[in-house]
């Protein structure tokens, strides 16, 4: 327990530091807070005349919850921060609900969501995103039917949460389906159909008014994830190095969950294979018959292997990503599974080593989390450069500091995505191709008539904007670091040939 309070203390101290910052800790970080500040404009960020410069491929819900707290005191890093805090806590304290409702020791229970919290405040979740409030919800929506023993009215709250969740980030919307058919095989399947009725009604019809409201809504939040392409054995080497770096950085979870695997798959294998089939068809039989299979499986195991198919298969091959999806879709439903099992199966010797586990486990954590280093001085430096220019073309390393100094955007950091090529399946796609040539030409004009008093590249390597037509008007004068947690970077200033 003394390793459980040294690793919340560290924990607590890094998320605090991370909202403090008055900088990004994120290369994209600025695209978030830029959609609240359009909010607070009364400018429909999801109009055509708004893109590709102010472009944003998460839903809104998460900007709308900062609506009220940014009139306060407008849309900075730390507000955003804050709320996405709230989220990961209320997250690790529904973990901590459910795995005393499954008689896990109070102690047990604790560090499981302790570990957590650990988990989720390592990446993205823990910045200016709306992954914190997606994850809420997400958890919300799959633990209050089995809560509530899988009763309708359960089922319907679980649909509405999920609902929400995709004008958070989308993929935790697909969850319900998988809620849905559990019930269905099961429970109920009356239920279970009512359910998903009423889940696809409370999608589809609020998607048509929004679609008349937001005309590329769906464009940025549905179509663009449709035409994102990874090839396929790339996209696996991408999820093996996910796995092992969650394994590095959790091996004391990693190895009780080997533990538990070891376990459950005991020879005769013949015996295990049988019975397998066996039930596979009992299931299979009874989704054509009344009632439901009397086959159980267990509910948390049931999504937990879903999960991780849908992560090996399709989420996890997504390059944009990493971790993540471990964290949010996965290790919540790991712990529970393994944590239960520990409660149940070891003896008190067994608990001992469990115990010295997990605390070498805890300290290993806490030395190799991220720390929220003191980067004030660069960015101070940063921010006092770019102050006396007014108009300057960005990169998205810089647009957290251009919103904070109410400067135009013209990059927001999902500006690349913003293409042709990936919005080729959207019903707008005529009018996108129009708006983007328009778009860019009218940046290269503004590079040729030296119009941008300061264009500032960073060394990501996607320039959007022909280095080549910059060197004919433009020079580089200076270069500065700007360092985040996650990543850093090299900011190259240009300035007007022949300037004064």
């Amino acid at each position: 327990m003394t390793a459980a309070g040294l690793l919340l203390a560290s924990l607590l101290y890094f998320n605090f530091q991370v909202i403090a910052a008055p900088y990004p800790h994120e290369y994209r970080e600025g695209a978030i807070i830029l959609t609240t500040q359009q909010l607070l404009n009364q400018i429909n960020p999801y109009s055509l005349a708004e893109q590709p410069q102010h472009t944003n491929f998460y839903g809104p819900l998460y900007n709308l919850l900062a609506y009220p707290g940014a009139l306060i005191f407008g849309p900075t890093l730390a507000w955003h921060r804050t709320l996405s805090a709230i989220f990961i806590i209320l997250s690790c304290g529904l973990l901590y609900l459910v795995l005393r409702r499954e008689k896990v020791p109070r102690w047990l229970a604790l560090v499981g969501s302790i570990i957590y919290y650990g988990q989720v405040t390592s990446l993205f979740s823990v910045i200016a995103r709306p992954d914190s409030l997606g994850l809420f919800l997400f958890l919300s929506a799959v633990f209050i039917p089995w809560w509530n023993n899988f009763r309708l009215r359960s089922l319907l709250l679980s649909a509405g949460l999920l609902v929400l969740s995709f004008y958070t980030k989308i993929y935790f919307v697909l969850f319900f389906p998988v809620i849905a058919a559990y019930v269905f095989i099961f429970k109920n399947k009356r239920s279970a159909i009512s359910s998903a009725i009423f889940f696809s009604l409370l999608l589809i019809i609020p998607l048509l008014i929004i679609n008349r409201l937001y005309p590329l809504y769906l464009t940025t939040n549905f179509y663009y994830y449709l035409g994102v392409g990874t090839d396929f054995w790339g996209g696996l080497w991408h999820v093996a190095r996910q796995i092992a770096y969650f394994s590095y950085k959790n091996f004391a979870v990693a190895l009780i969950f080997l533990a538990y695997l070891i376990n459950s798959i005991r020879p005769p294998f013949g015996k295990l294979i049988k019975k397998f089939w066996l039930d596979l068809r009992e299931i299979s039989r009874s989704l054509i018959r009344k009632g439901t299979t009397s086959v159980q499986i267990d509910y948390f195991s049931f999504i937990f292997w879903l999960a991780a198919l849908a992560f090996v298969l399709k989420l996890g091959q997504n390059t944009g990503g990493f971790v993540d999806y471990i964290y949010q879709l996965i290790s919540p439903f790991m712990i529970i599974i393994v944590w239960r099992w520990l409660s149940r199966k070891l003896a008190i010797g067994q608990f001992a080593i469990l115990g010295l586990l997990l605390t070498a486990g805890l300290i290993f954590t806490i030395f190799n989390h991220r720390q929220a280093l003191d980067y004030s001085e660069p960015w101070r430096i940063i921010e006092q450069r770019i102050a006396p220019y007014k108009n300057i073309y960005n990169e998205p390393a810089l647009t957290a500091v251009l919103v904070k100094q109410n400067k135009n955007i013209y990059d927001s950091g999902h500006t690349n995505g913003f293409t042709a090529a990936e919005l080729r399946r959207s019903p707008w796609y005529p009018e996108i191709k129009s708006r983007l040539d328009e778009y860019w030409q009218g940046i290269d004009k503004q590079i040729i008539n030296q119009e941008f008093d300061l264009v500032v590249l960073d060394n990501y390597g996607y320039d959007l904007i022909s280095r080549d037509l910059l060197s004919r008007t433009y020079e580089r004068r200076d270069t500065l670091l700007a360092p985040m947690i996650i990543n850093s970077w090299v900011l190259e200033l240009w300035e007007p040939k022949n300037k004064l």
